[in-house]
């Protein structure tokens, strides 16, 4: 049997019991011995409040099974109900019900603190419920104190509970009890103030009629508490019936934010297909989304699969919000394919028919939104890698022009020197001239060296006259750990390519030497349907990040060139994978 059935099985099976509680205690309110001032005005408010609480309770719970607001509902339903025991003429009933009267205020409250998320989210309502307890363990040690009388009802059943009749004892308990129902009321209306306040318009339409009407009700029930203490019996029974008739009102009021939630979001969500219907603009389809969710703090994120990472509207890289951050993002998919993210308050998704409204109105209008934004990317990245290579060729023009002044300069003039030294010392000391001779060939040779160092980093010699295996092989064996040069392309490729992929692996192998803490590598080229595969694989500690200048930026604009793509792998533990992919017709 699916979920789905057990569940609505589950909740029948309630719906039919709160029905039945709800007629028995009609039934004992009627056939109670204690006196009933308006016996069908009490019975109708009893018994309408209970089932009120329980349908809307029953449709919160199959609407959002995840969410544990609706059985709270259900059991405040319950233990409103549970109240009808004290009608009962038995003296057991009658005592049970007396302290089993006591659990709705705690449902209550539990319920109210809870809504819409039915999780308790702030330190204020964690310490409201504890003094809720409080109150209610008074009130059931009053219980022991306290004879039927002093509850209103002169003939009828005995509390059982009775240790001794003490009226002082019991008056300072409920005194006290009505005092923490005081302070109850002043902090739940101040979290209750505080929460809307910080809610987000459409969280306000949720979470408005049912955060007002608690209010409402609470500050009744504090009304109340204050005739209580003071002994004020008319004022108490006044208030006492206004706060039922707003105790059936509360869950009315969570349908009708409900209501208002739909009804403002199919307006907002038909205003937004009509902008959108023929829109490509990224900003103005995030304006759109905006409106129709009701949080002006929306952020669309577009998917590029190409380069593997989302980019804003305006086409800059961007990425999915932090746990924790208050903030939250919904996928908009299209044919089984991820276009983009819809970033919004963490409040929303108390509303995921909301969202999947918008996601699936303009699904669309999103794969549209999106190539437009791929666009923009692929213009700002053009631009910066523009930057970027003018800023690399300077700062390659400034390698080059130090080591020739730290390096060949300083040996040439050094020579100059010499040769000047050896010219004077000819015919008056030949044999110094020929060992100054001598130390100057060393010199030179030592230069031509260096030179030809030098003019390896620019190009290789060895991979114009041998090719990339070659070169990658001197290059494997110059390096300080062992390498290891795997699969190869049979022939030469064309220049560009060559080049981009010996850069590739110098620079891969040079940040493996430096960052990786690596024992070994490997490199795999490949070239098969007119593309050639590079990967170069390293047993590192993972965590390379391209943006914190590893070199691999300035490669990627190189392979971009080419119309190619690199990607990086690099889970922290697991080593690092830089994989490049370059057309080669």
């Amino acid at each position: 049997m699916s979920s789905v059935s057990n569940l609505r099985q589950k909740l029948n099976l309630l719906m039919v019991l709160g029905i039945l509680a709800g007629a028995g205690g009609a039934v004992m309110i009627a056939l109670a011995h204690q006196e009933v001032d308006h016996p069908v005005v009490e019975i109708t408010l009893r018994v309408l409040t209970g089932w009120t609480w329980l349908a809307v309770g029953i449709f919160a719970w199959w609407r959002r099974p995840d969410n544990p607001f609706g059985k709270w509902m259900v059991f405040t339903s319950f233990a409103w109900m549970a109240q009808f025991l004290t009608y009962a003429n038995s003296s057991l009933v009658f005592t049970f019900g007396l302290v089993i009267a006591y659990v709705f205020p705690f449902a209550l409250i539990q319920t109210l603190v809870r809504f819409p998320t039915g999780r308790i989210e702030s330190r204020t309502d964690r310490w409201v419920l504890r003094l809720v307890v409080v109150a209610l363990l008074l009130v059931l040690l009053a219980i022991f104190f306290t004879t039927t009388d002093n509850f209103g009802i002169e003939d009828g059943p005995r509390n059982l509970l009775l240790l001794t009749d003490s009226p002082t004892v019991s008056a300072v308990l409920f005194i006290i009890a009505n005092a923490c129902a005081i302070v109850l009321v002043l902090a739940l209306i101040h979290s209750f103030t505080t929460k809307y306040s910080a809610a987000s318009p459409p969280v306000r339409r949720l979470i408005g009629p049912v955060l007002w009407t608690s209010t409402a009700l609470l500050a009744l029930l504090g009304v109340s508490s204050i005739f209580s203490i003071a002994e004020l019996d008319a004022a108490e029974v006044i208030t006492g019936i206004v706060s039922a008739v707003t105790a059936m009102l509360l869950p009315l009021a969570f349908l009708v934010g409900l209501a208002r939630s739909k009804l403002v979001r199919g307006q907002a969500l038909g205003r937004m297909l009509e902008r959108v219907a023929h829109e490509t603009d990224p900003v103005k389809m995030q304006e759109a989304v905006a409106e129709a969710l009701g949080d002006p703090s929306v952020e669309l994120a577009f998917w590029l699969p190409d380069t593997r990472q989302y980019v804003d509207a305006r086409g800059l890289p961007t990425s999915e919000p932090e746990p924790n951050s208050g903030r939250a993002a919904s996928v908009v998919s299209m044919d089984g394919r991820k276009v983009a993210l819809i970033v919004h308050e963490g409040a929303l998704l108390e509303e995921p028919e909301k969202i999947e409204a918008v996601s699936r109105g303009a699904a669309l209008a999103f794969e549209n939104a999106r190539l437009e934004a791929e666009v923009r990317a692929n213009v700002a990245e053009l631009r910066a890698s523009r930057v970027r290579i003018v800023e690399a060729g300077d700062a390659a023009r400034r390698e080059i022009e130090r080591n020739l002044h730290d390096g060949a300069q300083q040996n040439l003039i050094s020579l100059a020197l010499k040769l000047q030294m050896a010219r004077s010392r000819v015919e008056s000391d030949p044999r110094g001239a020929i060992e100054i001779l001598d130390g100057a060939g060393a010199e030179l040779e030592q230069t031509m060296a260096e030179l030809r160092e030098l003019a390896r980093g620019i190009h290789p010699a060895v991979l114009s006259d041998r090719g990339l295996d070659a070169a990658l092989l001197a290059l494997a064996h110059r390096a300080p750990l062992p390498v290891e040069v795997g699969e190869m392309p049979d022939g030469r490729l064309p220049e560009p390519v060559e080049a981009a992929a010996y850069y590739v692996v110098a620079e891969s192998l040079t940040n493996v030497v430096r960052y990786a803490e690596a024992s070994r590598a490997k490199v795999d080229i490949s070239r098969a349907g007119g593309i050639v595969r590079i990967r170069i694989a390293d047993d590192g500690v993972g965590g390379a990040d391209p943006s914190q200048g590893s070199g691999l930026n300035g490669l990627a604009d190189r392979i971009a060139a080419l119309d190619g793509s690199l990607a990086l792998d690099s889970p922290i533990g697991e080593g690092t994978v830089v994989e490049v992919v370059i057309p080669c017709g």
